[in-house]
């Protein structure tokens, strides 16, 4: 009689590997490289537009479509401000959770990209260029609307140096190896380059999503913020501080469509953009390095002291266009540009951390407002030097208009008192009310991070404001041995080994 086989010992479901499992230096990796892929993704989407935006204004000089530059600038404008007006609606109704969606607006500014070009070389129709521009900038604006999905629960800092990574990498890119490829008016050089970058760019966006979305990003999904950002009605304090902005875009296009009219060679465009562009990262650099998320104040004072002066240096010089020649003014507003736009994005980050409002409707409004300014700004550009007689005379009276206009936006519109507020979206704070609330904040965050318990998370807020053991027994009335416990438990997840520590941790001082 023979004996049954022994049974196989069956798996238990707690044998089951799963994504939770990881280790945190696995789930560190794997942050960092969704991270850097994102950055990457970004940086190329840009650079794709900015190809295609340069090539235009390079080609369409002079060419059979009249106003052809003129019309490649605002379409490029209004291109961005569609694609963050889309990308807000798409978060809305949650199209940004599928993960396909970023992978195809790639593939299609690739497509864009080579239509533009073989409508250049096959001349099918002027007007191809121009759509292929705006289609281009649209996808563009949507692309990075969408991978900034992952960087809402990122670090104030983190998220700085993205910024400038972004800015600094497309400029880069556009104004030297791009700038050199068009010098040789051969298609074929920027052609390549342009369809390397726009592979880099699908590539780039597929690791990102496929890496991201498979669990939901932080701060992605934020129903409250939408429901308190839905609440909010706008008043005056908001309507200046949505005139500033635009303000501020109109004059970075005016300074870019008038000393930019000449027909220059391509380096001799870029040479200045370039210097310029250097020369905003090094204040940003200076003026950020010890303090990532200044408070709101801060940021005005700091457009105060450096944009403003960076702006009326240009306004003053672009009148002068004709004799001292475009380098001077369009050194100072890219300058200005540059500075503006990565302190927008940066004072945006600060904003909807401390007011709660989902980030993509914060950074979605500023940019449609700063580019739908800068659209208005190469208008009025184009019409002073293409349709009126382009003279030192006449372009003073639109560069008094600027400066006036910049000077009441930035002094005499109580924005600095409005700011201390965020312009009314936070209610007035004492002093210890606001170290409460920035610590509740910060200790939420966290607890999130770190998988602190509920009451973990209520002994760490007490702990960063300053309160100690005995004190925390005593509000939740528990002995001073079971506080203990928990504080040891809060050290061992947090890493730290001391109050000072501690504090250091949740930026309480």
């Amino acid at each position: 009689m023979s004996t049954p086989p022994p049974e196989r010992p069956r798996l238990q479901p707690s044998m089951t590997p799963s994504p939770s499992t990881k280790s945190p230096e696995t789930k560190r990796i794997a942050e960092r490289t969704t991270w850097i892929a994102c950055l990457v993704a970004a940086s190329s989407v840009l650079a794709s537009s900015m190809f295609l935006h340069e090539a235009g204004n390079y080609f369409l000089l002079g060419g059979p479509l009249t106003g052809g530059r003129t019309a490649s600038c605002l379409l490029h404008s209004l291109g961005l401000i569609c694609g963050f007006a889309l990308g807000i609606v798409a978060y809305k109704r949650r199209v940004f959770d599928k993960a396909w969606l970023l992978p195809l607006l790639m593939a299609l500014q690739g497509i864009c990209a080579a239509a533009f070009y073989a409508d250049l070389i096959w001349k099918f129709f002027p007007q191809l260029m121009l759509l292929c521009q705006y289609l281009t900038a649209l996808t563009a604006a949507l692309g990075l609307l969408g991978l900034m999905r992952i960087a809402w629960g990122t670090t104030a800092k983190h998220f700085a140096v993205a910024v400038l990574v972004c800015i600094a990498a497309p400029a880069a890119l556009t104004y030297l190896p791009f700038a050199f490829a068009l010098r040789t008016d051969s298609v074929n050089p920027p052609f390549f380059l342009h369809l390397g970058v726009a592979f880099l760019a699908f590539a780039s966006t597929t690791t990102a999503a496929k890496l991201a979305y498979g669990s939901p990003p932080p701060r992605a999904q934020a129903s409250t913020e939408d429901a308190k950002t839905n609440a909010i009605e706008i008043g005056n304090s908001q309507l200046l501080l949505f005139t500033c902005i635009a303000s501020y875009g109109l004059a970075s296009g005016i300074f870019h469509a008038i000393p930019l009219g000449l027909p220059l060679p391509p380096l001799t465009r870029s040479l200045p953009l370039f210097l310029g562009l250097c020369c905003a990262l090094g204040l940003i650099w200076v003026t950020f390095r010890k303090n990532w998320t200044p408070s709101p104040s801060s940021f005005w004072s700091i457009l105060t002291r450096t944009v403003f002066p960076l702006a009326i240096m240009s306004s003053i010089l672009v009148p002068l266009t004709f004799t001292l020649g475009p380098e001077l003014p369009v050194f100072f507003a890219s300058a200005a540009s540059a500075f503006f736009e990565a302190l927008l994005a940066i004072g945006c980050y600060s904003v909807w951390t401390r007011t709660k409002i989902a980030g993509w409707k914060v950074f979605g409004n500023a940019m449609i407002l700063y580019f739908t300014g800068s659209m208005l700004g190469t208008m009025i550009g184009a019409i002073g030097y293409d349709s009126i007689m382009a003279n030192e005379t006449n372009l003073t009276f639109i560069t008094v208009f600027v400066f006036m206009l910049l000077f009441f936006v930035t002094f005499m519109t109580k924005s600095e008192r409005y700011a201390k507020t965020i312009w009314e979206l936070l209610p007035r704070e004492t002093p210890r009310e606001f170290r409460e609330n920035r610590a509740a904040d910060r200790c939420a965050q966290l607890a999130s991070e770190y998988n602190l318990t509920d009451r973990e998370l209520e002994i760490l807020q007490m702990l960063a404001c300053g309160k100690r053991a005995g004190e925390i027994s005593d509000i939740l009335v528990v002995s001073v041995n079971t506080t203990r416990t928990h504080i040891k438990s809060i050290y061992a997840k947090l890493g730290v080994h001391s109050v000072r520590e501690l504090l250091a941790l949740t930026n309480i001082d």
